[in-house]
């Protein structure tokens, strides 16, 4: 049985593992084929290369873009609330030049990102100072009585201390509360503080899955939905996800993830089938662990078998 493994983030987003030790770890884990699919950014692609050169393992440059689906407009949105967040998945062919100018849409999407990320990660943290959020007492700390307080200077010296990239989101601000002590757990902070639903959250701008695959495809690459069970689409609203995703060119979903329940699969397999029934048109299914090293308990090598089967 081979094992395929489309979307990994290493630590040039928010995951923990160097390029190469995830691809190392990939190449004892027994996997064929895997793909690097950082979020927002490519910078970790040269030493992801240079490690499937050196371990002999077969790789794909990838980058997953994040993004909205316009499902109402904007204007008719209540105040403080944003349009779903969609995640796509970009592959590219193999040695493609980033430097051509074919894949400046995409420098320029991934530059305007960093920057209302940035924005947008200072934001959050600033409503937590504001607020006067703190963490655990420390002893050495006595000149603030010991206590250890949020703050934006505090959150960029931590988010630095994890990673030189700069891309930085909400899971190194978890981090960085989990570091204060001021929650447990990864999965605390985004329970409590920082989720979309919790008291400092900060609704944030970003580009369409339009613009995401069009960027893509203007590349040279494929452009795939990401984990379309963390979206909950049901009924009506799936059905015009699909349709949306098909008039702008989406070119396959992610059948296999961590949190695509059966039901969700299912869903996507129907829909790939009448496509191919009334279209003639294939769409491409892929597998992935979405894994992030020590950031998430998604692992790395399930079972999945290439080429993606169709009864």
């Amino acid at each position: 049985m081979e094992y395929i493994d489309l979307h990994l983030h290493s630590c040039f987003s928010d995951g923990t593992d160097s390029p190469d030790l995830l691809v190392r770890k990939a190449k004892s884990a027994g996997i064929g084929m895997i793909a690097l699919t950082d979020h927002n950014t490519l910078a970790g692609i040269d030493d992801f290369r240079a490690a499937c050169r050196r371990y002999s393992q077969t790789g794909i440059d990838g980058v997953e873009l994040s993004c909205a689906w316009p499902e109402k407009d904007p204007a008719s949105l209540p105040p403080g609330t944003e349009p779903p967040e969609i995640h796509v998945l970009g592959y590219f062919p193999p040695d493609s030049d980033f430097s051509m100018p074919c894949f400046q849409p995409l420098h320029g999407i991934i530059r305007d990102y960093r920057l209302r990320k940035i924005r947008h990660n200072e934001a959050i943290v600033r409503k937590m100072q504001d607020a006067g959020i703190t963490g655990r007492k420390d002893k050495d700390l006595t000149e603030t009585g010991g206590v250890r307080a949020v703050t934006v200077e505090g959150f960029r010296a931590f988010a630095r201390s994890l990673s030189s990239s700069g891309n930085y989101n909400r899971v190194h601000i978890a981090r960085y509360l989990e570091d204060l002590g001021v929650v447990s757990s990864i999965k605390e902070a985004m329970d409590h503080y920082i989720g979309k639903k919790c008291p400092y959250y900060v609704t944030r701008e970003t580009i369409t899955v339009r613009e995401a695959i069009e960027a893509i495809h203007a590349a040279g690459g494929t452009a795939v939905i990401a984990h379309l069970g963390e979206y909950h689409l049901e009924g009506d609203r799936l059905e015009a996800f699909f349709a949306y995703c098909m008039e702008h060119g989406a070119d396959g979903f992610e059948l296999l993830h961590p949190h695509n329940t059966p039901r969700t699969a299912g869903s996507i397999l129907a829909f790939a089938r009448r496509v191919r029934r009334e279209t003639g048109h294939v769409l491409l299914l892929t597998a992935g662990s979405d894994y992030h090293g020590a950031n998430k308990e998604n692992r790395q090598a399930l079972p999945w078998l290439p080429p993606y089967a169709w009864d």
